[in-house]
């Protein structure tokens, strides 16, 4: 028996943590690193998918980190299937279970049926109504009367539609109550699936109110203004040219990202990435003011030169807008990075991790303001270009459902003197909207032109920082 071991329990073997479990191991600054250099063999694809990472985590805090929250679409432009990028960020800011009904376990409506709900909210705010809007803090009957009402509003509400967080855009709103929210009176609006984006598309165009003057019932039970940002995944046959136009002028920082992303990303340490957003999103993170310039070099002042150069042409409410967002950026990039980062984590790998979530994020940013030249908003069409611009639309609507075809045929149909056309075609082509050769012209594929996009030399790549720094340190081990 020497050397022999007693075993309570010899038939089990030696227990092992799950692969989940173990992940939530590793460091959280890690494991964003990670994502962002490997969560696909694509570059242009990391670069989208690391955008919406940052821009969820932003939606996240709401108007806790910046008083105008930015809204995110993204716009694939391969095969028509699920989004492999909003598949991962719905993941991350949607939690389905939080809007389902449910019995309360505290509060003024605790235990009572979900069935009760909606009479106890009619109820309630009948009862707010018959009250004056601003009651004094007196201690008076109809003061009491008034919180009770509020209290037993709000508790009914989460009895009946759960938190409001985040919700489905087609089921966020209420015929009686507006807009559905938590007591923050800010929301994010999902587009999950065919019924979510086909409400929005037809909202945008044709009741922007509903959007651009967002209201809901409050704390106090009486209509505020709601501050509503949107996240999910559209198609260029959802997301036309008046459905673009009229998004951009609601005046949102709304960044519309393209990809051609078709493959699911690579998240291995995805329990952690949902864990850091969840910690996140209940963290008290100080607020973040938009820098009067941006942090300087040459790769950031070409992207910010292409910026300025688009949003010019577009309307000044989006302008000001997306170039606030852009100013806040960086402050919002330093804020992620330290609450990923613990105690032990070095200053270089901070700053390295920062730069690399910020490179990626302002490049996919502009590349999105881009990209709305192809529904023929923002288009560089030179010193000619505003008595153009029209003409511009229509060549680009006509070439898109009869090309190809040729030069002269154009000046027939599209009502264009010989030097307007040649003068468009010019510019167009430039943009990757249209191909000339010799004298027949075609239109590029909303594919084409998404990966022409991302392959323009205004347009750099990214440096990878993070690399870097983890190189040398392993040089400097070895030379130790």
């Amino acid at each position: 028996m020497t050397g022999s071991k007693l075993t309570p329990f010899p038939n089990l073997g030696s227990w092992q943590a799950p692969e989940e479990l173990l992940a939530l191991n590793k460091p959280m600054h890690e494991v964003l690193a990670d994502f962002i250099h490997g969560c696909s063999p694509d570059p242009d694809t990391r670069t989208v998918a690391t955008t919406a990472l940052l821009l969820s985590l932003w939606q996240l805090q709401g108007r806790a980190l910046t008083p105008e929250v930015p809204s995110m679409l993204l716009l694939q432009a391969g095969e028509p299937t699920d989004d492999p990028i909003d598949q991962f960020i719905r993941g991350l800011v949607y939690d389905a279970a939080e809007n389902k009904p449910r019995i309360q376990t505290k509060g003024p409506f605790m235990g009572a049926p979900i069935d009760l709900a909606p009479t106890a909210m009619k109820n309630a705010f009948l009862k707010r109504q018959e009250l004056d809007r601003n009651l004094p803090v007196d201690g008076s009957e109809r003061y009491y009367e008034a919180k009770n009402a509020e209290e037993k509003f709000h508790a009914a509400r989460l009895t009946a539609f759960g938190h409001g967080s985040s919700r489905p855009y087609a089921k966020a709103w209420h015929p009686e109550y507006g807009l559905l929210t938590d007591e923050d009176n800010q929301i994010i609006l999902r587009l999950n699936d065919d019924e979510d984006r086909a409400a929005f598309c037809n909202d945008v165009v044709n009741d922007t109110g509903k959007l651009a003057f967002a209201k809901g019932i409050g704390p106090n039970l009486f209509m505020v203004p709601k501050r509503v940002s949107l996240s999910g995944s559209l198609t260029p046959g959802n997301w036309k040219g008046e459905t673009a136009g009229m998004s951009i002028s609601l005046g949102w920082p709304l960044f519309a990202l393209p990809h051609f992303a078709d493959a699911p990303l690579t998240t291995g340490n995805k329990t952690t990435l949902q864990s850091l957003s969840m910690i996140w999103k209940n963290t008290s993170i100080p607020p973040v003011s938009a820098s009067p310039c941006l942090p300087v070099s040459d790769w950031i002042n070409a992207y910010q030169t292409a910026l300025r150069r688009r949003l010019t042409m577009l309307p000044g409410g989006y302008e000001f807008t997306v170039l606030q967002a852009v100013h806040q950026l960086d402050g919002v990039c330093d804020r992620i990075v330290n609450f990923a980062a613990d105690s032990e984590t070095g200053l270089e790998e901070r700053v390295a991790l920062y730069q690399d979530l910020y490179q990626h994020a302002l490049r996919c940013m502009v590349i999105g303001v881009a990209g709305l030249s192809w529904y023929g908003h923002g288009l560089c069409l030179g010193p000619e270009g505003d008595p153009l611009r029209v003409g511009a639309v229509k060549l680009l609507k006509y070439l898109r459902e009869k090309s190809p075809t040729s030069k002269s045929v154009i000046l027939q149909n599209c009502h264009l003197k010989k030097h307007q056309r040649d003068v468009l075609l010019e510019h167009l082509a430039a943009e990757d909207l249209v191909r000339v050769d010799g004298a027949t012209v075609s239109a590029t594929t909303f594919s084409e032109f998404v990966r022409a996009l991302y392959k323009r030399e205004e347009f750099p790549q990214v440096t990878n920082h993070w690399a870097k720094v983890r190189e040398s340190r392993k040089v400097t081990k070895a030379s130790a």
